[in-house]
C-alpha cells in the first residue's frame, strides 16, 4: 500500500484560521496522521476546535523526518503542517534526499505539497510596509530614522520623474522605476506613521468614497526634471 506524505505550507500574510478546502479535506481525512514540530504553530488552536487530533513531532530536522517516513511507508496518510515562516524548508530537503536514495525495494511513498492558505491579491505590498517601519524604529537604520518628508523630497521627485521618462521612452525598465518610486513613496508613509501612529488607525472615512471619484487634474505638460539634478540614493 501506497503510503502519503503531505506537507501543508501556510501563507504568513493570511489569517491562521483560514484553510483552503483541499488542506482541510487533507487533515480531517479518515486515518489522516496531523503533526507538526510547534506546540505554538498558529493554526493548532483553529483544528483544535474542531477536534482534529495533531500529534507534535519535535527533534533535529532528520529525526523529524525519519519519523514522518516511517510512518508513510506503513501505507499511513501523513500531514505535516509546515511551520509559516518557513523554517521548514531543510525537512523538505531531507524529505526529498531520503526519497531519492531510497533502497529499490523500500515501501513507495508519495510526497505532495497541498497549500494550506494562499497570499491574497497586494498582500506581498504589506512585507514592504513592514520593512520600512523597521527602518525606522529602534535598532533599524540610522539613516532612515534621521528622515524627515523635506529631505525625503528629492528622492521622492527623482524617482517619480525617472519612472515618467521610462513610460515616454517605451523603456522595458518602466516595472524597476515603478517600483523605486514606490518605494520612495513608502518611505514617505513610514514617516507619517512614525510622527502620527493613529494616522493608519483611523483613516478618514471620506477616502473611499473620494477616492473612487478621483481622476488626474489635466494641465499643461510637466516641467521635465533631469535625474541628474538630484543625488542618487546611497545605499545603507
Amino acid at each position: 500500500m501506497t503510503g502519503r506524505i503531505i506537507l501543508v505550507p501556510f501563507s504568513p500574510r493570511v489569517a491562521p484560521g483560514l484553510l483552503s478546502a483541499a488542506a482541510w479535506k487533507a487533515v480531517t481525512g479518515e486515518g489522516a496522521r496531523v503533526h507538526a514540530g510547534d506546540a505554538e504553530h498558529p493554526i493548532l488552536e483553529y483544528l483544535d476546535d474542531q477536534d482534529v487530533a495533531i500529534e507534535l513531532i519535535e527533534g533535529e530536522t532528520g529525526e523529524v523526518a525519519d519519523e514522518l517516513l516511517k510512518e508513510a511507508a506503513a501505507g499511513e496518510t501523513v500531514v505535516w503542517l509546515a511551520d509559516p515562516s518557513g523554517g521548514d524548508q531543510p525537512l523538505v530537503l531531507a524529505l526529498g534526499e531520503r526519497l531519492t536514495n531510497a533502497e529499490a525495494d523500500a515501501p513507495d511513498i508519495e510526497l505532495e505539497l497541498l497549500p494550506g492558505s494562499y497570499d491574497v491579491p497586494g498582500a506581498r505590498l504589506l512585507d514592504l510596509v513592514a520593512v520600512m517601519d523597521r527602518l525606522r524604529s529602534p535598532g533599524g537604520c540610522p539613516w532612515d530614522s534621521q528622515q524627515t518628508h523635506q529631505s525625503l523630497v528629492k528622492y521622492l521627485l527623482e524617482e517619480a520623474y525617472e519612472t515618467v521618462e521610462t513610460i515616454e521612452d517605451g523603456d522595458p525598465d518602466t516595472p524597476g522605476e515603478g517600483r523605486d518610486a514606490l518605494r520612495e513613496e513608502l518611505s514617505s508613509s513610514a514617516v507619517t506613521r512614525t510622527c502620527s501612529p493613529t494616522w493608519t488607525r483611523a483613516p478618514p472615512p471620506t477616502w473611499r468614497r473620494t477616492g473612487s471619484r478621483s481622476r488626474p487634474r489635466r494641465r499643461g505638460a510637466p516641467r521635465r526634471w533631469r535625474a541628474s539634478r538630484w543625488p542618487s540614493r546611497r545605499s545603507h
